[in-house]
C-alpha cells in the first residue's frame, strides 16, 4: 500500500517527513520545487505543487505556469498536481488545461531527456 502524506504549510518539515516511511510527500505551493528534492533527498516520490489560484488565468498563463513546474520537478519521483483542492469555482475547462499541459509538457521532458 501506497502511502501519502500532506502536510499544508510544512515547508519547514520536508526533510523530516521524507525520513518517516512515507512513499508520497504531497507539497503545498509554498516551498520551491529544488529546495524540496534537496530536502527530501531522492528516495521519495514528490507531489504537488502548482498554486490552486493559478487555474483562474488564462490558459496561456495556466500552460506557462505548469511547464515552469514540471522543468522545476523533472519526471522523476514526482506527481505533478496542484499544492491543495481546487476552489468550487474553477472552470472545468481551466482544469483540463492545466490536466493536458501536464500531459503534454511531461512527455516532451521524457523524451528530451533520452536524447
Amino acid at each position: 500500500m501506497v502511502q501519502i502524506v500532506f502536510a499544508k504549510g510544512a515547508h519547514y518539515a520536508v526533510g523530516e517527513l521524507s525520513q518517516l516511511g512515507y512513499d508520497v510527500i504531497s507539497l503545498d505551493w509554498t516551498i520551491k520545487p529544488q529546495e524540496a528534492r534537496i530536502a527530501a533527498g531522492s528516495n521519495v516520490t514528490l507531489q504537488g505543487n502548482l498554486d490552486p489560484c493559478a487555474l483562474f488565468a488564462s490558459e496561456d498563463e495556466i500552460t506557462k505556469m505548469t511547464r515552469g513546474m514540471l522543468c522545476q520537478f523533472g519526471t522523476h519521483r514526482y506527481i505533478a498536481n496542484l499544492g491543495h483542492g481546487i476552489y468550487p469555482n474553477v472552470s472545468p475547462d481551466r482544469v483540463e488545461t492545466f490536466v493536458n499541459a501536464v500531459h503534454s509538457i511531461s512527455a516532451e521532458l521524457i523524451i528530451s531527456a533520452k536524447q
